[in-house]
């Protein structure tokens, strides 16, 4: 279940930007939203909840977001040049353990 889509990711995080990484892997950015829904699923499942949710609390899609971003800048190697890349890496881990 996508808690998240691209268009909350570039919304948040600018366009100009998501879409400069889709246009290099156009799955990449994809991939990450929805590796960040089956995170997200896991977490539920072990809480005793039944996935996928009917709607999606505001809550869990900044959450979603904040995943499915720290998972794409990974993934394109962004940290490896961005000094900001350790808040990106903390909201995230503010997601799971909230999750």
């Amino acid at each position: 279940m996508a808690y998240c889509t691209v268009a909350d990711l570039q919304d948040t995080y600018g366009e100009d930007r998501i879409s400069a990484w889709s246009r290099v892997d156009p799955d990449r950015v994809e991939k990450a939203v929805y590796d960040a829904g089956a995170e997200i699923d896991g977490y539920l499942l072990s809480g005793g909840y039944a996935v996928p949710l009917a709607g999606t609390p505001s809550t869990i899609r900044k959450y979603g977001v904040d995943i499915a971003y720290t998972n794409l800048i990974i993934s394109v190697g962004v940290l490896e040049v961005d000094p900001g890349g350790d808040a990106v890496i903390e909201q995230a881990k503010i997601a799971r353990r909230y999750l």
